[in-house]
């Protein structure tokens, strides 16, 4: 076991969930499914491309936090909304309800890291093939 994944040996897969999401591709950088030992935890990095979005939705087990590496975004946590950019931390707690819509002409990218593992179910099975 090498617990080691450089960023580009995860390739980007479009999600294809219309109902949920648009625009949206993600890696898979930590997971229990690879080997690398971790067990509690994922850790995705996300692309939502300009015009994307995700709908509003909450997981009642799982804690989020995003860490945003480029782009902006419209960021709804119940009923606030924040303007979020890089180099900013957003923290999500069981059962909130959020939801992002990128603003702007460029992709937003962000590392998104799940505790409790994220549900593979949520995410299209070939995510999990990168």
């Amino acid at each position: 076991m090498c617990p080691i994944r450089r960023f580009e040996d995860a390739p980007f897969q479009k999600l294809n969930y219309p109902e949920h999401v648009e625009k949206m591709s993600a890696k898979v950088l930590i997971d229990e499914t690879l080997g690398l030992g971790m067990k509690n935890s994922t850790l995705l990095c996300l692309r939502i491309e300009p015009g994307g979005y995700t709908i509003p939705h909450k997981h009642d087990e799982q804690e989020e936090a995003y860490f945003y590496l480029s782009g902006e975004a419209l960021v709804k946590l119940e009923d606030e909304e924040y303007r979020v950019g890089p180099y900013t931390t957003v923290l999500i707690p069981p059962g909130t309800t959020h939801s992002h819509k990128v603003i702007g002409d460029n992709p937003l990218i962000l590392l998104a890291l799940f505790v409790p593992p994220a549900r593979r179910s949520f995410f299209t099975d070939n995510i999990w093939k990168g």
